[in-house]
């Protein structure tokens, strides 16, 4: 089976754009003029004159576009300043600055004052980075006209091909299809979820959906409308607090309709069974001891039974398939071969069949940084479950996904 090749859509910018970072100033210095864990801007030189308190990334400035003079970084972050709103770069060498977060508190005096958006970053590398999305575009192989039921998910505009959906780092939510030539499309601006989640039809009427938890631990489902939008959401009642991850896996009670499975701070892990109209059954305990798995991932049927299996990642960076026998019963665990260790592999996902063969497949996220990251194809044997592996270089600036 040929190669598939993820081509990333992200620019790379020229090391000639980086900015010096100017040495830090003695950390007593300016401990009177700046808090730690703020970034202060001052519209005078020499720290000086009206003062401007910045604790988060700001797109735009307001009244304090174009008008900053110097400023002191104590966030322990690195920050890009950028001369345009929306963190939009300019021409030249000073197409942005660079306030570093290296030892005491990094600082800059006699700014041109061309200052209107500022972003916090992990790495200085990430300066001037596009926040979009990665290039999806003619990645999977169309998908065999019948595939079973446990692994008829991951396709959001029922074309074939597997689809990804990306919340990224300003807060969009993208809709990326898996079909050579189709454009991807921004669905939604101001997301802010902590998590995201999709595996096939849980409304019951063909087309996959979206549930997503927001910041106040309150699950939403958004019906699919079977083209890559999505219609009016509902809030899916029960206590979700306390709720450490949550995973659509797909039929594991052998009932025909898709299901839900979350863990609590407790390590315990709870079946919600889903009524097939977009609501759920009273949870059901299922196993304990579960607060090692750093990443749980249903990923359809690995071992070609006919019920949809799950994946799970622990703190050691071991991950190990554990297969579903129906009615919710979980097999003896078998390891997965591979590095899946967090640093490598920070996102764990799946969308179905990506390679046009019929058995489901993995995708992960990996990489130091959130910007020269890499997104791993690992392709289904769909005989004893374990996953042989290929990767491709992308990058991806994404802060929650729902593949």
């Amino acid at each position: 089976m040929p190669r598939k090749r993820f081509r990333s859509a992200l620019l790379t910018t020229a090391a000639a754009l980086l900015a010096a970072v100017v040495p830090a100033l003695p950390a007593e210095a300016a401990t009177g003029t700046c808090a730690k864990g703020q970034l202060c801007a001052f519209q005078g030189t020499k720290f000086s004159g009206a003062k401007l308190v910045i604790t988060g990334e700001r797109a735009s400035l307001g009244s304090w576009d174009n008008v900053m003079s110097s400023y002191i970084n104590d966030t322990g972050k690195d920050a890009c300043l950028y001369p345009n709103t929306g963190y939009r770069m300019g021409t030249g060498l000073q197409s942005f600055e660079i306030a570093g977060a290296g030892a005491g508190v990094p600082f800059m005096d006699g700014l041109d004052n061309a200052v209107s958006s500022i972003e916090f970053v992990p790495d200085a590398a990430d300066c001037g980075q596009p926040k979009s999305h990665p290039d999806w575009t003619g990645v999977p192989f169309p998908r065999e006209g019948a595939l079973p039921a446990a692994d008829r998910f991951g396709d959001l505009d029922n074309d074939g091909y597997a689809d990804l959906l990306v919340r990224n780092e300003a807060r969009e939510l993208w809709f990326l299809p898996g079909r050579p030539g189709a454009a991807a499309r921004r669905l939604a601006t101001g997301w802010n979820p902590t998590a995201l989640v999709r595996h096939g039809d849980l409304t019951g009427d063909g087309r996959e959906d979206l549930i997503v938890r927001d910041t106040s631990w309150r699950l939403w489902l958004y019906p699919g409308k079977g083209n890559g939008t999505f219609g009016s959401r509902t809030q899916l009642p029960s206590t979700w607090k306390g709720v450490t991850a949550f995973v659509a896996p797909g039929d594991l009670d052998g009932d025909g309709r898709n299901d839900l499975l979350a863990r609590d701070t407790s390590g315990h892990l709870w079946l919600y069974r889903g009524k097939g109209n977009g609501t759920f059954y009273a949870r059901q305990a299922l196993w304990g001891a579960w607060q090692n798995f750093t990443a749980l991932a249903g990923a359809g049927d690995l071992d070609r039974d006919g019920h949809a299996d799950l994946l799970a990642r622990d703190t050691s960076g071991h991950l190990w398939l554990y297969p579903v026998k129906g009615k919710a019963v979980i097999g003896a665990r078998k390891a997965v071969s591979g590095s899946w260790a967090s640093a490598d592999r920070r996102l764990l996902t799946a969308v179905g069949d990506l390679t046009g063969d019929g058995r489901p497949d993995l995708l992960s996220h990996g990489g130091t940084s959130t910007v020269q990251g890499n997104i791993y194809l690992t392709v289904g044997t769909g005989k004893t479950g374990f996953l042989g592996g290929t990767s491709s270089n992308t990058s991806m600036r994404s802060t929650a996904v729902a593949w």
